[in-house]
């Protein structure tokens, strides 16, 4: 007498399984809806995930509207530290548009009364941060960003950016570049760095804070080659007048004093 058929038994067996599932509720639950809320949860992780790596391995675009802002910002990211996230800063002449047309990640404005104090001034360094995207990602990189700024502001010290000294002539800056170079090494003036160039508006550069110190030389045709040896007479006059400006101040004008003697 021959059995049951072989595809008769996969069926019975079949139907004898499907009937235990169904009469399992905690079974259903596991093979029909946990997939349902599972996988969209995975894919939301995953996309997390690589969009957050995706954003580490690239460099986050800084705008700023001015040279002067890129020094001052670059050097705060310098000294704020090095996380995985690297930025990038460059300057805009428009960074809301930049920030649209998404070729900037993110805009720092900083205000031209503050710039000076980026230098050592009393007044804390303001800095206003721009920012359009608001993704998970971005706002990782935002925290990032805020954090290094602080840390730079936190730890930038009067040694950091150079004192800009603006002369009526390059003779007059490059003068004064030597009288630097002799200063001794136990000098108190080494602390601070000078730049000093010409001017070719010392009262105007000044208004604008493209310089620190205004340099005048009353007599600067006893600095020309083969000129008599002259007491240098001179006057400062100082974008703005702070605790470390005041300073810088007097030590230039000691600079000059010593060069006289």
């Amino acid at each position: 007498m021959n059995g049951p058929a072989p595809a008769f038994r996969v069926w019975r067996f079949a139907r004898k399984e499907l009937r235990e599932i169904l009469r399992d509720r905690r079974t259903i639950i596991t093979l029909v809806f946990m997939p349902v809320l599972l996988y969209p949860i995975l894919s939301i992780a995953f996309n997390q995930y690589f969009m957050t790596n995706v954003v580490r391995t690239q460099r986050q675009r800084v705008g700023v509207g001015s040279a002067r802002e890129k020094q001052i910002v670059e050097q705060l990211l310098q000294v704020g530290g090095k996380p995985a996230i690297e930025f990038e800063v460059v300057e805009s002449p428009d960074i809301e548009r930049d920030l649209r047309n998404l070729d900037l990640e993110y805009g720092v404005r900083t205000p031209k009364a503050d710039v000076q104090t980026a230098r050592g001034d009393d007044a804390p360094i303001d800095l206003q941060l721009i920012i359009i995207q608001n993704t998970p990602a971005s706002q990782e990189t935002t925290s990032a960003l805020v954090e290094r700024l602080q840390a730079g502001k936190n730890r930038v010290t009067r040694q950091s950016l150079p004192y800009k000294l603006g002369f009526a002539t390059q003779l007059e800056a490059d003068w004064f570049q030597r009288v630097i170079r002799q200063v001794p090494k136990n000098d108190s003036s080494v602390q601070l760095v000078y730049a000093p160039f010409e001017s070719q508006n010392l009262d105007e550069d000044l208004r604008q804070k493209n310089i620190d110190l205004g340099v005048r030389i009353l007599n600067a045709g006893h600095l020309q080659p083969g000129a008599d040896v002259a007491t240098v007479e001179f006057e400062l006059a100082v974008a703005q007048y702070g605790l470390h400006s005041n300073e810088a101040a007097k030590l230039v004008a000691a600079r000059i004093t010593d060069a006289n003697l």
